[in-house]
């Protein structure tokens, strides 16, 4: 039993050993969260709360820097869920970023040009300055709809903030 004893702890001592360091030049994800406000069709004016996620390790030396993002909005007329891709020419020569997201959007109350109750499903394509202040169009179809209900032009600007940023940001 003893012997047994000394082998898990031997063993145990062997998977503790650490790693080697990432190598010169190379990042880990940096997380930053970001919470604003935005008017737009349909849901007129809204909170968001989001959040991106630079990708590649070696975004120092990148042209051009590829992160995803995610948000929630919730408006005085309905709400939305997007998921995206942002490309960001390189943050120390650029502030521009371009976004494209998928859309999933739920309406209430008067939405702007949308009726109440629907839910709503597409894309936008946002341009933001240095991911504070934004703009976004697109084009939302309805699920469930009777024949003939149409297509919403979606459309907002808004501005975020920074709240929270992990592990080395700025990017």
């Amino acid at each position: 039993m003893t012997g047994l004893a000394l082998v898990l702890l031997l063993a145990g001592a062997g998977a503790a050993t650490p790693t080697a360091a990432p190598p010169a030049g190379a990042r880990e994800p940096s997380v930053l969260w970001l919470v604003g406000a935005s008017y737009g069709a349909p849901p007129r004016l809204s909170g968001t709360c989001g959040v991106m996620v630079p990708m590649g390790a070696h975004r120092d030396q990148a042209a051009v820097v590829f992160s995803a993002d995610a948000d929630a909005q919730v408006g005085l007329a309905g709400g939305a869920l997007r998921l995206g891709l942002d490309a960001w020419p390189h943050p120390s020569s650029s502030h521009w970023t371009l976004s494209v997201h998928a859309v999933a959007a739920r309406t209430w109350g008067n939405p702007l040009q949308s009726d109440p109750g629907r839910t709503l499903l597409g894309a936008d394509l946002e341009v933001s300055l240095a991911k504070l202040l934004w703009a976004s169009v697109g084009v939302l179809a309805p699920v469930g709809a009777p024949a003939g209900a149409k297509t919403v032009q979606s459309w907002s600007a808004g501005v975020r903030f920074p709240i929270k940023c992990f592990t080395g940001c700025p990017f």
